[in-house]
């Protein structure tokens, strides 16, 4: 009885304002599975890629090919096949561009169960093409997709820059098909799913979408790809006013910090939530109740301090007028009761 082989991939796709990642297993066209699904804003994967630490990736996956190069001894045994699946897979959960390690990995695995030649440099090249990946995306979150620079759209600010450096696009493997909108359990890919809906009756009445299905390929077509979607979605850059890193806002967004989770964080706060915090103190302490209350504590402080009133009466005042002053800035009372308040004690 022949051995089921089975095809490892990946895709990509977007539905309304999401990026969709999942990692494919196919026996046939009629045998799919859905193995994992990663959802994301769109911009965020390339944000987070920034932050990866592509050299110590890179040095991993340089050993890979050293060992099937140098160590492997011939045949293969699966055990060691395994082993080395299982290392790679770890280097795939760190970030959904690192799936193409898992999906090469199945490539060369076929090749060598059928006896076709097999070129164990290839890790190599992949661990040379996300270093390209990442510094290109650098440059053209700087550059091209900056928002600082984009007066008018990041298409239009490409257009100025990049095509006076020739610049161009890789030949995109995409096609048109039909996905979920949304799956109807939670994806913990503890279960695979069939992917493909005709076969799976329990999603024929669910809300569907058509769009463009990406299959990447290498590391350069994915940065084509995500430049070409930013380009189309007006999709730009800015510098977090906390952790000083690039995030992705659509068009004209007025957002000045993104969603990482602070460092050393126990709360799991992010600087989005420390932005929110510092413009909550800022409006606090521009609020006209502080200064008017700020105002008569400087008043009423001069006469304590002149002996025309006594401590114990200023600090019961302040006390209440604290309470005042923060049920004023919290709508509880209107400025003007609050005015009349001062006005009368």
């Amino acid at each position: 009885m022949s051995k089921v082989m089975y095809t490892s991939y990946m895709r990509i796709y977007r539905v309304e304002k999401r990026e969709i990642w999942e990692w494919i297993e196919e026996q046939d066209h009629q045998h799919r599975r859905v193995l994992s699904h990663h959802e994301h804003a769109i911009g965020e994967l390339v944000m987070l890629y920034l932050d990866q630490p592509v050299d110590r990736i890179a040095s991993d996956l340089a050993e890979v090919s050293d060992y099937f190069l140098h160590e492997a001894k011939h045949p293969i045994s699966e055990a060691e096949w395994a082993m080395w699946g299982k290392y790679l897979s770890e280097i795939s959960c760190k970030h959904p561009f690192f799936l193409l390690v898992e999906q090469l990995f199945s490539k060369i695995y076929q090749q060598y169960q059928q006896d076709i030649d097999v070129d164990f440099n290839c890790f190599y090249h992949l661990a040379e093409q996300f270093n390209t990946l990442q510094n290109t995306l650098k440059e053209q979150v700087s550059r091209y997709l900056n928002a600082k620079s984009i007066k008018t759209t990041a298409l239009e600010n490409f257009m100025d820059q990049a095509l006076q450096d020739d610049g161009c696009f890789s030949s995109l493997t995409m096609k048109p098909e039909i996905v979920p909108r949304e799956y109807l359990c939670d994806f913990s890919g503890a279960l695979p799913m069939p992917c493909d809906f005709l076969q799976n009756p329990m999603w024929k009445d669910h809300d569907y979408a058509l769009t463009r299905v990406f299959y990447p390929q290498t590391p350069i077509e994915i940065g084509d790809y995500f430049l070409s979607l930013f380009l189309q979605e007006d999709v730009r850059f800015k510098i977090c006013k906390n952790c000083g890193r690039y995030f992705a806002v659509m068009g004209k967004s007025k957002r000045e910090y993104c969603t990482r989770i602070v460092e050393n964080s126990r709360t799991l706060r992010t600087c989005m939530n420390i932005g929110a915090a510092r413009l909550y103190n800022s409006t606090r302490a521009q609020h006209p109740a502080r200064k008017a209350y700020m105002k008569v504590y400087k008043t009423l402080n001069s006469r304590m301090r002149a002996n025309r009133m006594t401590k114990e009466a200023f600090t019961l005042w302040s006390a209440e007028a604290r309470k005042k002053r923060d049920d004023c800035i919290a709508e509880r009372i209107t400025l003007e009761q609050f005015q009349e308040w001062l006005s009368s004690h």
